[in-house]
């Protein structure tokens, strides 16, 4: 006989039973309880409005802090855009695919996994700023409650949701998507495999340049109030969709490879036989 943490007494057949561990609502401070604001310039652009009241947003003290922020994502769309044209034209001026094949998915697969990964994060991006704030009138300054498991209390209206949704998550989730595909056919149609590996060694740098800018341009206030912003807590079916990460990356790399493989290597042998 042995006695419980109720102080009654087990047997021993109890005493050996292991307890039951439901795995999506025990597993603590990872994105399964919930997707957590990355930290990236999208974010700052997002948090340095919240951080003025209605009153005072709008004051030189507020674009002093808001406007470098927008200035830094702007840059880094038109840098984004200008890599995503040059690279479409190498592809398409490029009329041969003569790297190992097994090599060149290697490439791809290599240079999606990070691009894939950041369009996941901007869909737990538009999750964290849909459904972390109450959708409230008028503007207001966001408040955190609770101590260490701390809360947001404060409101954020639904313009300036849909404002976050229209100018900063849709085209990062449009840019990604244009980087994967151009940038696959950049790979697809190096020389050799010494070029091909040079290639996704400058790509994987080139799809760091959001998170360079982040590390240089946010101010370290910015920073610490991206770290002290709460995960967003998730229903159990909600955990569960968690789990489809690994399949979501699987599925859109094959399909980037295979659309990517398909018009610049199969499609430019064609016009050559032709």
């Amino acid at each position: 006989m042995h006695s419980g943490a109720n102080g009654k007494p087990q047997t021993d057949l109890e005493a050996s039973k292991p307890e039951e561990n439901d795995l999506f609502n025990h597993l603590d401070n990872d994105e399964l309880n919930g997707p957590k604001l990355p930290s990236s310039i999208y974010s700052s652009c997002i948090i340095s409005a919240l951080g003025f009241s209605a009153k005072d947003l709008g004051s030189c003290d507020s674009l002093y802090i808001i406007l470098p922020q927008w200035i830094t994502v702007i840059a880094n769309y038109i840098v984004s855009l200008t890599i995503i044209y040059y690279l479409r034209e190498i592809r398409d001026a490029t009329p041969f695919c003569d790297a190992d094949l097994y090599l060149q998915y290697i490439g791809v697969i290599i240079f999606c996994v990070y691009n894939v990964g950041e369009m996941i994060e901007t869909m737990f991006m538009f999750i964290w700023v849909t459904q972390q704030f109450k959708t409230t009138n008028d503007h207001e300054q966001m408040v955190l409650a609770g101590g260490e498991d701390a809360k947001i209390v404060s409101g954020m209206t639904m313009c300036y949701k849909t404002f976050v949704c229209c100018f900063l998550l849709v085209p990062k989730l449009l840019l990604g998507l244009a980087l994967s595909y151009y940038g696959s056919g950049f790979v697809f149609t190096s020389d050799d495999n010494e070029s091909l590996l040079l290639n996704c060694v400058a790509l994987t740098f080139i799809t760091q340049v959001d998170d360079l800018a982040y590390i240089a341009c946010v101010p370290d206030s910015i920073k610490a109030q991206i770290d002290k912003c709460p995960a967003v807590q998730l229903t159990h079916d909600q955990k569960k969709l968690a789990f489809m990460r690994p399949y979501i990356i699987f599925v859109s790399i094959s399909l980037i490879a295979y659309l990517s493989h398909n018009y610049t290597c199969l499609d430019h042998d064609e016009s050559i036989h032709h």
